[in-house]
């Protein structure tokens, strides 16, 4: 079965997941000779190192108020953080040769587990 980033969005947030898709702005930058393509121009800047995704997918409150969390600078390795009685997961993004291109975060509710 296939799902399209929105749907795969909408499914995780019936899960009590939230995930977020961050662009590397200087990232980008190089990769276009230094100017933004018009599709990704129109993006909403998150901080002065990201832009969100796509603002219909992803909530762009929600990326806002996660941005002081972010980091400045690439971070090859992934991270697993415990903030506000959630558990947020960042991963760093590559594209198909390897260059750094963002970061993508999930998190969810911290929820009882009934293990012992």
């Amino acid at each position: 079965m296939t799902q399209g980033i929105g749907s795969v969005v909408r499914s995780m947030e019936n899960d009590d997941l939230d995930w977020i898709l961050l662009l590397n702005k200087d990232s980008i930058l190089e990769r276009f000779s230094g100017r933004y393509p018009p599709v990704l121009a129109q993006l909403p800047s998150i901080n002065e190192h990201y832009l969100l995704a796509h603002s219909e997918w992803f909530d762009v409150s929600l990326a806002q108020n996660l941005a002081t969390y972010l980091p400045n600078k690439l971070s090859n390795e992934p991270r697993v953080t415990y903030l506000d009685q959630a558990i947020l997961y960042d991963f760093p993004l590559f594209d198909r040769s390897g260059v750094y291109i963002g970061r993508s975060y999930y998190w969810g509710i911290k929820h009882q587990s009934n293990l012992a």
